[in-house]
């Protein structure tokens, strides 16, 4: 499915709709890197069975999911992550990888580049400045390395940024960085408050509405007419992402009147598609906070 035709088939206007066209699959909580405002609330998983992230890919697939935005944790980690994607690429859906962990894409992307038909990369700054965010040593360096090895398959290329204090009048270089590898987007992710989101933001605050669309807004102007788009989460409305887990939970993300920031709609092994969808739309802010994913993110 190439990006055109799958764009085409999500932009819909989610008042209509009665399932999600795009969810993240939560492969594992293990992750190599330690960012200090990572969202994942702590705590261990066990690894989920292939068998059983079939079973939801099938009702996915069914539901009329069109991309699986493959996460986690670092779903590199995750050990039959190639058997994975050539199942759910197979099925027809859009496989997009997401990681920052460069070094250990580096390991894995002979086996994954053909099952894969995106990867977004998760870059908090250049060179060092990202080996420095993510507390792993040489990762960017292996990001580049990667991209070089991608640009000679199929497999689109988009770049994403956390935006803090620490890397705010760093984001114009990265844009820049993106730009000149190719990648399609560029994505800018407000901080979210849920694992270590709320004592980082505690500690360093964070940029005001004002300054993150003033951001995405200038971003957008600068790179107007080439051939990188500008993509945004700025994580202020409910719902923005649903996850989905190895055990079936499906969560809304954010969700603000939660004490974790993270709302339980169901269980996509254990309920039926109109009984999430229903748990999920009786609260009007979700519908309008998946609406601005949608037209935003995508």
């Amino acid at each position: 499915m190439s990006n055109k035709n799958y764009e085409s088939l999500i932009k819909i206007d989610p008042l209509t709709i009665t399932w999600f066209p795009t969810v993240a699959l939560m492969l594992t909580k293990a992750c190599g890197l330690r960012c200090d405002f990572c969202c994942e609330p702590d705590g261990d998983i066990e690894p989920t069975p292939l068998s059983e992230f079939k079973k939801i890919i099938d009702n996915l697939w069914n539901y009329g999911t069109k991309r699986l935005c493959l996460a986690g944790g670092d779903p590199l980690y995750y050990e039959d992550l190639r058997e994975l994607t050539c199942y759910s690429k197979q099925k027809g859906f859009y496989n997009l990888l997401l990681t920052a962990d460069g070094n250990r894409l580096l390991d894995r992307i002979d086996e994954l580049k053909e099952s894969i038909n995106g990867i977004r990369f998760s870059v908090q700054g250049l060179g060092v400045n990202h080996d420095n965010f993510v507390k792993s040593k040489g990762s960017f360096l292996s990001i580049e390395k990667s991209i070089n090895l991608l640009l000679k398959s199929n497999v689109d290329i988009m770049v994403s940024s956390v935006v803090t204090r620490n890397n705010f009048d760093e984001i114009f270089k990265i844009a820049e960085w993106s730009k000149k590898i190719n990648a399609q987007k560029f994505y800018l992710y407000g901080l979210l408050y849920s694992g270590k989101g709320k004592e980082y933001i505690k500690k360093n605050s964070r940029p005001s509405n004002e300054e993150f669309h003033g951001l995405v807004d200038r971003l957008k102007s600068l790179y107007a007419n080439t051939t990188l788009s500008i993509k945004y989460y700025d994580y202020t409305s409910n719902a923005e992402c649903i996850l989905i887990y190895g055990n079936g939970e499906v969560i809304a993300a954010p969700h603000f009147d939660s004490p974790n920031y993270r709302l339980t709609i169901g269980n996509i092994l254990k309920d039926e598609k109109d009984i999430i969808w229903r748990n999920f739309s009786s609260d009007i802010t979700n519908l309008k906070g998946y609406k601005l994913h949608l037209n935003n993110a995508i």
